[in-house]
């Protein structure tokens, strides 16, 4: 269940919270002035943008750990489970929960510099960056319907940012050695759809999942990493380019 809350705890708070900071950030610094004040001074004209950036990405890294700070003891509470299972489910997800809640705010906080910078204001930026939690929802609530074949068929996986972003999770952890228990693996996939949980018996007599879960496999999760950076990389350097080619207001 922690693994369920922090993903989608990690990769909707962030998009949702980095909306708002850079349409109140980017976007209103641009509107109000306060660009040409910091750029009368001797810094380089990147500075100022990359240095809201950077802030927007510490404040979503503290608001998204202590989400789930929070979270956690909210289930402890909530489900009565004893405070040595449940911190140690916290504790083996936490480094990777952060590491991968870094790259989500790292994303949408340079495609929401991008929009603040090319749209000039805060209603636009903020719409535009709501997209990303608005698709996310969206796949969400298509992998609920009766689509079977036709996600794969239909190449529905390319648009699917919830699936990208956990073959992420996957990968992020992959990497730092978290083996997931099945039932992680199924919590997981409910809302990416990482797993191919279809394929997998379930217990009659304990209602559980037996046995490993292969991954769908629509995309391997390497791929899915190097989509996210280059999306990441492109819309950063798109927002310095457009920043210090335009006239500030």
């Amino acid at each position: 269940m922690y693994a369920q809350l922090s993903f989608v705890w990690l990769v909707t708070f962030p998009m949702v919270l980095v909306a708002v900071l850079a349409a109140t950030n980017v976007a209103s610094h641009l509107e109000s002035g306060t660009f040409r004040v910091l750029l009368s001074k001797p810094v380089s004209r990147w500075e100022p943008l990359v240095g809201t950036f950077l802030g927007i990405v510490l404040v979503g890294v503290l608001a998204t750990l202590s989400g789930l700070l929070v979270g956690g003891a909210a289930l402890y509470v909530t489900t009565g489970a004893s405070a040595l299972a449940l911190g140690g489910s916290v504790l083996a997800l936490l480094v990777g929960t952060l590491a991968h809640a870094l790259i989500v705010i790292v994303l949408a906080a340079a495609i929401g510099t991008l929009l603040a910078v090319v749209t000039g204001t805060r209603l636009q930026t903020a719409l535009g960056t709501t997209l990303l939690p608005v698709l996310f929802f969206a796949f969400m609530f298509v992998r609920f319907l009766p689509v079977g074949d036709r996600y794969a068929d239909l190449f529905l996986y390319v648009p699917d940012v919830n699936y990208h972003l956990g073959n992420v999770y996957v990968a992020v952890h992959g990497a730092l050695g978290t083996e997931f228990t099945p039932a992680t693996r199924n919590a997981v996939s409910t809302v990416s759809g990482v797993y191919d949980t279809a394929s997998v018996w379930t217990d009659p007599l304990l209602g559980g999942i037996g046995g490993s879960t292969p991954v769908a496999g629509y995309v391997p999760a390497l791929v899915s990493v190097v989509v996210v950076a280059i999306v990441t990389i492109v819309a950063l350097a798109g927002a310095v380019y457009r920043f210090e080619r335009m006239d500030i207001p």
